[in-house]
């Protein structure tokens, strides 16, 4: 594709805890470039999208959905941050997101590894100079250069909690947004949602949380998915001693806090425990072989019993970090993590579909042109025992600033890049 778009990106953020890492670590490095970046809350960056003069470069997930993506007017790029590398094969999550069905808008496509790079070159053989295999930015976040960032999370961890098993939720207890006051579910006050699986998953986890901490002695701390319900997990643990619900800070800085983290399948924790050297555990029904590949990244564990025992090991620290030679195998199939940087090459790619001597659009009198869409409600300040909003934190100017010197400064940049408000929830980040 020719080069002719302004040299600014927009990250719009769905789930902040998902997301928001490896959308800084690419801001920064674009900064440094002559990039602007412009980060924020999914209705923001559009608002921020709908003001530019100039076409600019959507970074989302790729595809065609008929949505904004591609009625914006913007040059994309994708990295689908739903993790496709869950799946065994990378087909079953090909025909599971209906937007990759059609790449050809997309200018570039970044990939995790050798099996979705795979598939989707031969799926697209027209496309193929287009799919990028230079490591993603959300999978440099799980590793050394997401230090930076969870720096104090990890200490206000370690601080309240010591030593503690980590259990991540399912997304069985599905958030009220999700339901109606009608809603039958919801009217009974039951926490489990209407997918089956992941509300006996949550089961599972629940009974766990219990037995280890009443045989065991240890500090449980469960982090629910960001799409469920607070309230009702809560109400499961009320009366439980030594087991607590967080959901302040990205996943990551729990993983590295955590003694052992143990997860129901298909969960992306597996993957990010691996990368800073943290045992998993998965949990799994009976009459299930464990076949996603967190399940193959983990030791299974598929009765309490079991579990227990499992757990018992890895505080006296006798579970090493991965079960088998089989799944370090398997990590290094799903997941590159090259010498240089990925947001160095992910930036070299991002180079060639821009006109960089062109500047930005951006001046600072046109940071005040922005305005949201809508307030989201919820706390103001992401910290401990915080009732997390919906799916997204907020994301303030200093929180940004402090987090983009810190990536600055660990990787030797000459300057640290500026961040400028575009209003709430939403920066503009430049050199």
């Amino acid at each position: 594709m020719e080069a002719h778009a302004a040299p600014d990106v927009y990250f719009p953020l769905e789930i902040t805890a998902r997301e928001y890492a490896g959308s800084l670590l690419m801001a920064v490095e674009l900064a440094e470039r002559g990039f602007s970046a412009i980060v924020g809350h999914k209705s923001r960056v559009l608002s921020a999208m709908a003001h530019a003069p100039r076409t600019g470069v959507l970074f989302f997930k790729g595809g065609h959905d008929g949505g904004f993506r591609n009625s914006s007017g913007h040059l994309q790029v994708g990295l689908d941050p739903e993790a496709g590398i869950v799946y065994p094969d990378f087909a079953d999550f090909f025909r599971r997101r209906k937007a990759l069905s059609d790449l050809s808008t997309t200018a570039a496509q970044f990939c995790y590894g050798a099996d979705d790079h795979r598939f989707l070159t031969q799926q697209f053989p027209e496309l193929a100079d287009r799919f990028h295999r230079v490591g993603t930015p959300r999978v440099q976040a799980w590793g050394p250069d997401g230090e930076p960032l969870y720096r104090d999370a990890l200490r206000d961890i370690r601080r309240r909690y010591g030593r503690f098993i980590l259990l991540v939720g399912s997304g069985g207890a599905l958030h009220e947004a999700y339901r109606g006051p009608s809603d039958p579910v919801a009217a009974a006050g039951s926490w489990r949602s209407t997918r089956g699986d992941d509300a006996s998953a949550n089961d599972r986890l629940v009974q766990l949380a219990g037995r280890v901490s009443a045989e065991l002695e240890v500090t449980v701390v469960i982090r629910p998915h960001p799409v469920e319900s607070w309230d009702m997990w809560l109400s499961i643990v009320r009366q439980r001693p030594k087991v607590f619900v967080e959901g302040a800070f990205d996943l990551s800085a729990w993983v590295r806090a955590a003694q052992v983290v143990v997860h129901s399948g298909k969960s992306t924790a597996a993957f990010e425990a691996a990368m800073v050297g943290t045992p998993s555990i998965g949990l799994l029904p009976s009459d299930t072989r464990g076949d996603w590949v967190p399940d193959l990244l983990s030791y299974p564990a598929h009765d309490l019993d079991s579990a227990v025992e499992l757990v018992r090991r890895a505080i006296d620290e006798t579970l090493a970090p991965l079960p088998t030679p089989a799944a370090k195998d398997l990590l290094d199939r799903k997941i590159d993590r090259p010498e240089v940087r990925p947001t160095v090459r992910a930036a070299e790619v991002l180079e060639g579909l821009v006109d960089l001597s062109s500047g930005s659009t951006w001046g600072r009198g046109d940071v005040r042109q922005v305005r949201g869409r809508r307030r989201l409600r919820g706390p103001r300040s992401e910290h401990l025992g915080a009732v997390p909003p919906f799916k997204r934190w907020p994301l303030t100017v200093p929180r940004i600033r402090r987090d983009v010197h810190a990536v600055a400064e660990a990787w030797g940049l000459r300057r640290t890049p500026k961040v400028l408000g575009l209003g709430k929830d939403c920066v503009l980040i430049r050199s």
